[in-house]
């Protein structure tokens, strides 16, 4: 699949109402398409919308997308924290995009963006459009489905589509017939296993525990601390954010465990990391097989 980046800027003048978007898209790592249009009579967040939804438009094979746009409101919507409860006509628009292409789509804050040139030139798209005058108006569209309904619909669609296209996911099974507990550290994007580990048999809660230092550690000395970490052990995530292993399953004599246990939660103690840790959605977003 190509991974395609979507810059998008919203640029409102309140005083007038008048309003552009800047969309900057790259496929591949190579810059495809520069996008502007404006409206008077409308919103930073409209206009923002109708940025997304030109740009997701533009891409006509499924692929891995990150979308990043300066307006909170916008990119919470689309990441499941914020309810759709405004714009719906502009919401169900983006809807029947995301249901004709089979994206997989993450929508992220600007500022996690690496690409400082496409956020300026995304700017200057959206400012330059905002200032021309006789804009065409934003208008409302009347909307006949049942509203509730339709709030659902969309919601559905838009959580259905962010399967994380970067990151690093923990995968962690039992090989029971050699007695050994295994973790593999996985890049999402590449789906290349970065890390193989077989441990002495364990809990499956412990064996995470230690894959998610593992990855901690990777991350902050490559300088990749903006990255995720998934993994499906609620419990383990806890464990990391509380700096302590708690399992009462390790076994007592396995002095091998217990020091790389000793030595992750030193390392917990003694460093900041930066790095989100996630659940990953087995349920909707399916596992993820490696390649060494």
């Amino acid at each position: 699949m190509d991974q395609v980046k979507i810059y998008v800027y919203g640029s409102c003048h309140y005083s007038n109402r008048s309003a552009g978007y800047g969309v900057v898209v790259s496929i591949n790592g190579e810059l495809t398409h520069k996008i502007s249009g404006g409206y008077s009579n409308s919103s930073d967040p409209r206009i923002v919308i109708i940025g997304i939804t030109e740009g997701i438009k533009r891409i006509e094979t499924a692929s891995n997308i990150l979308v990043y746009s300066a307006n909170s409101y916008v990119i919470n919507t689309l990441a499941g924290v914020t309810k759709t409860k405004k714009n719906i006509d502009l919401w169900q628009k983006l809807n029947k995009i995301l249901r004709e292409n089979n994206h997989s789509i993450t929508y992220l804050l600007s500022n996690e963006a690496k690409e400082k040139s496409n956020l300026l030139l995304e700017e200057n798209l959206a400012k330059a459009k905002s200032k021309e005058k006789n804009l065409p108006p934003d208008v409302l569209e009347e909307i006949n489905n049942d509203t509730q309904e339709l709030y659902s619909e969309i919601e559905q669609i838009i959580l259905g589509s962010k399967i994380p296209v970067e990151g690093i996911y923990v995968k962690v099974f039992s090989i029971e017939h050699i007695y050994t507990t295994k973790f593999q550290l996985i890049d999402i994007l590449s789906k290349k296993i970065l890390l193989s580990v077989n441990l002495e048999v364990t809990s499956l809660e412990v064996a995470t525990f230690l894959a998610l230092i593992s990855a901690l550690v990777i991350l902050k000395k490559n300088g990749e601390e903006k990255l995720i970490v998934y993994c499906n052990n609620a419990i383990a995530i806890s464990w990391v954010k509380q700096k302590k292993c708690e399992s009462s399953q390790i076994i007592q004599d396995n002095k091998k465990i217990h020091d790389d246990i000793s030595r992750a939660e030193n390392w917990l103690k003694l460093n900041q990391y930066k790095n989100k840790i996630s659940e990953w959605n087995e349920s909707q977003w399916g596992s993820i097989t490696g390649e060494l």
